[in-house]
């Protein structure tokens, strides 16, 4: 992780544990320093995990390291199976996956004939950058105008 991405979900924290109703819509985890980083594709996820270890940001939930496997049970509908993906949180009860191979962040939709459909949010520090923290949250998230994270962003001159 950057310096600049480090320094601005710092930021986030900051502002978070400074607003006593910000639980409902945000919360950044404490980190965990005993992750291994053996997984080169994986490496900027498991540093987010070590900084970080889980967050809640809006619509968006990043899970603690602590409950990655009771979440993967979805990934074997998901072609590629727990091979190739590896859930990583969710967007609106939607599985947010990460490509075990290249890193890639992928936002999963089912649709009504239980057929899945994967948009690519590019590597994790592009993700976290312009997906969780950036204007590009609009872009996953239905009726951000009246979204906490999104004023929250909008609050630190994230977007607009």
């Amino acid at each position: 992780m950057d310096k600049h991405l480090y320094d601005l979900i710092t930021k986030v924290k900051v502002t978070l544990e400074a607003e006593p109703d910000s639980i409902i819509y945000g919360e950044l985890g404490a980190g965990r320093s005993d992750i291994e980083m053996k997984d080169t594709a994986l490496q900027s996820y498991l540093e987010f995990l070590k900084q970080f270890n889980g967050a809640r940001c809006g619509a968006i939930d990043l899970w603690s390291f602590e409950t990655l496997s009771s979440h993967q049970y979805r990934i074997a509908d998901i072609r590629g199976g727990p091979d190739q993906w590896l859930e990583i949180g969710q967007i609106l009860y939607e599985p947010l996956v990460i490509n075990k191979y290249s890193g890639h962040i992928y936002y999963c939709k089912q649709d009504h004939q239980e057929v899945w459909t994967k948009k690519d949010l590019g590597d994790f520090n592009h993700f976290l950058c312009y997906y969780v923290f950036g204007l590009k949250y609009e872009e996953i998230v239905p009726d951000v105008h009246q979204d906490e994270w999104y004023s929250l962003l909008d609050k630190i001159n994230r977007i607009g």
